[in-house]
């Protein structure tokens, strides 16, 4: 019997972990750059910007994708950004409730 208990306690903790809500994204994610959040607040899709400070250096091309509502009930937006040597990576960022965007993670092909 304490076989069966065991097994079921061990089942409702891991039930329980998978339905917890994920983290909060800290600040360390914030944009702290006010041309960046200005133009992720205001852009249309599609559109691109040069930013001659940003979180991924100086001197990149940024184009932000639609805005969409994510399942955490965020507004966020796909991005590409162009660095200056050419190369490309793509990033999500999100708008938290103070209205401040975060970059949320990098999309990599899987």
């Amino acid at each position: 019997m304490s076989l069966i208990r065991t097994t079921l306690v061990a089942l409702g903790l891991a039930l329980a972990g998978c339905a917890s809500q994920p983290a909060a994204t800290t600040s360390a994610n914030t944009v702290n750059s006010t041309p960046l959040n200005e133009f992720l607040s205001n852009a249309a899709s599609h559109s691109a910007t040069q930013l001659a400070t940003s979180p991924w250096g100086p001197n990149v091309q940024i184009t932000a994708g639609a805005t969409y509502f994510a399942a955490s009930g965020k507004t966020c937006r796909p991005l590409q950004i162009t660095l200056p040597a050419g190369s490309q990576q793509e990033q999500i960022a999100c708008q938290a409730k103070n209205g401040e965007w975060q970059l949320s993670r990098s999309l990599r092909e899987l």
